[in-house]
């Protein structure tokens, strides 16, 4: 681990620094705006079109988890479900909203934006295991960062 450890020099952190905050922005960048064009009257959620259906079961873990809850129950089944399942994943955002009264969206996105980070650096030691060439880990993190979903778009062309 110390000689992997040595392998990236500070140049490097930097990068991987400077790639997790262009990351952030990015990824949270839309939902500023959401809350910024948003039309008096009206309340923006956080949702958007390409995980609208995802959102509403999130915040049901995180709710539950607010509510000191540790087993989970599936409240978007069509059978009665009783909690009998361990998700932690969404303990952590559930905490945020017990402790800080947050909106169960709101502790999402701070959890996202908190342990984006952690999964950045983890990446890269591991592409730096992986391959010594310096613009070769560059470009692998890049690609496992922002190389999934692109399969969407397609959806959106006729090809018949």
């Amino acid at each position: 681990m110390k000689d992997l450890l040595k392998s990236i020099d500070k140049k490097e952190w930097r990068f991987v620094l400077l790639f997790f905050i262009i990351t952030a922005a990015v990824t949270t960048l839309p939902y500023f705006y959401g809350i910024y064009a948003t039309p008096g009257g009206m309340v923006y959620n956080g949702n958007h079109f390409l995980i609208s259906v995802d959102y509403p079961v999130y915040s049901s873990y995180i709710w539950q988890a607010s509510q000191g809850r540790f087993l989970f129950s599936d409240f978007f089944s069509a059978e009665t479900t009783k909690p009998d399942m361990l998700n932690t994943i969404w303990l952590f955002p559930g905490m945020l909203t017990a402790i800080f009264g947050f909106s169960p969206m709101v502790s999402f996105h701070i959890s996202r934006i908190l342990l984006a980070p952690f999964l950045i650096v983890i990446a890269y030691l591991f592409i730096s295991y992986l391959t010594l060439v310096k613009s070769l880990r560059k470009l692998i993190l890049t690609l496992f960062t922002f190389g999934s979903g692109w399969g969407f778009y397609f959806l959106l062309f006729d090809y018949e």
